[in-house]
């Protein structure tokens, strides 16, 4: 029988299966090059750094078959970030691109190559009350299979318990501003829109950012 626990270090290719399994449909345009690079931004440096905050659905033979990932402390996660994960990016041969970042349109490889080592975009500074109220993040995944019976409640109240017990006001996470179904699940878990204009007033819509991404955050 399925069921939540915490992540374990033999995680590491389930949590991998499942990211590039549900990973968002231009990655998976993009093919195993790009979705392995995209791994390293956003779901390799959890497993490494935060294992204490997230949490997998184990499908009752060990193998986990969704995650939650999570970090308390934003603002301490990208300082961990920098001293510990980008040295272990560089021994795996992920370093960033020479010269100016490419665009996402011209070059994605290169312009996620440049993220990994970008991890300063996580501190939000142009709307700094985003981590001054909500300093805790996550990312939350399940197999399509798992999906709608529940397991995405049963992760975030987890999820929520643990970061309440550590002392945390509220927690945040993006997504891809076209993915409607996501705003949907992520609004059943009781998160809601971040409530500025993050991108310079350009399209008048509270939580979103430049670039078209939607921040989503809940109180705790």
């Amino acid at each position: 029988m399925a069921y939540i626990r915490p992540l374990s270090p033999s995680d590491k290719e389930p949590l991998l299966h499942i990211f590039r399994e549900t990973a968002h449909a231009d990655l998976k345009a993009g093919g195993d090059q790009i979705l392995n690079i995209a791994s390293y931004i956003w779901c390799r440096p959890y497993h490494l750094l935060a294992p204490g905050t997230s949490f997998v659905i184990d499908d009752g033979t060990g193998r986990a078959i969704g995650y939650i990932l999570s970090v308390v402390d934003t603002a301490a996660f990208v300082s961990w970030y920098k001293t510990t994960y980008l040295p272990y990016c560089h021994t795996q041969g992920m370093d960033p691109p020479e010269g100016q970042p490419p665009s996402w349109g011209e070059d994605l490889a290169g312009a996620l190559r440049a993220l990994v080592w970008n991890p300063d975009e996580m501190l939000h500074k142009e709307n700094p009350r985003l981590l001054e109220e909500y300093p805790a993040h996550l990312h939350i995944d399940i197999l399509s299979e798992c999906q709608r019976q529940g397991w995405g409640r049963k992760l975030m109240d987890v999820l929520v318990e643990e970061l309440k017990g550590r002392g945390v006001k509220g927690v945040h996470l993006g997504m891809a501003g076209d993915n409607a179904a996501a705003g949907k699940f992520y609004e059943a878990l009781g998160l809601e829109r971040f409530g500025e204009v993050m991108d310079g007033g350009k399209s008048g819509e509270v939580g979103r950012e430049e670039g078209g991404g939607i921040v989503y955050v809940r109180k705790l």
